[in-house]
């Protein structure tokens, strides 16, 4: 398991805590591992750099939800397939329906221990709930989000999972696989607007 090979953001407006999950993740091997404080930092980083692995906390800024559901709709950024955790407050209804809705891959229960970090990043790289896509929604398939039951199931990019493996990616290869993976999700997308409304695809659709 290549853990030097990764990249995380962390994005955490205290900075005790954001301090010491990027320490742990160094300390573990994690060799490109960020810090950052606030929403525009977090913006100008994933515009910047191709992360595997996304760390934010639901108190960053009210519009992070935002951010992470732009990423997801391929709008910010070089991955919309990048693995996301979100750390919500305890008690936050609000915060944990909104992480779900924004595509996060894994949601934790504040406050997080940094080395909770470590680990949650092993298991959610071989253990990523596949995708589900619509028009509004691309992210892990989750029965609270009330999909339509033929919503087609998706694997997409896990360049989390992928480099703990060994695999290297240029940036021209990783253009070529979220290609790839969103053509998928298009296609998916498609399906799940026809099947909800009871229409069956012609001949030629099952192949988007």
């Amino acid at each position: 398991m290549l853990i030097d090979t990764i990249s995380i953001l962390v994005a955490d407006p205290a900075e005790p805590v954001r301090q010491a999950m990027v320490a742990m993740l160094r300390h573990q091997g994690v060799s490109s591992c960020h810090g950052v404080q606030n929403l525009k930092r977090m913006r100008t980083a994933v515009q910047d750099h191709p992360y595997d692995l996304i760390v934010a906390s639901d108190d960053l800024d009210p519009d992070v939800f935002r951010l992470l559901r732009d990423i997801r709709h391929d709008r910010v950024g070089f991955n919309p397939f990048t693995v996301v955790t979100m750390m919500v407050t305890p008690g936050s209804a609000r915060s944990f329906q909104r992480a779900i809705l924004c595509g996060a891959d894994d949601i934790l229960i504040k406050p997080v221990v940094p080395h909770k970090i470590v680990a949650r990043t092993k298991h959610i790289a071989y253990h990523r709930l596949p995708f589900a896509a619509t028009t509004d929604y691309i992210g892990p398939f989750r029965k609270q989000l009330g999909l339509h039951e033929k919503t087609p199931l998706l694997e997409v990019l896990n360049t989390l999972r992928d480099k703990l493996d060994g695999k290297t990616f240029t940036l021209s290869s990783l253009m070529d696989a979220v290609t790839a993976s969103m053509t998928k999700v298009k296609g998916g997308a498609a399906r799940q607007s026809w099947a909800a409304h009871g229409i069956q695809l012609p001949p030629g659709v099952e192949g988007l």
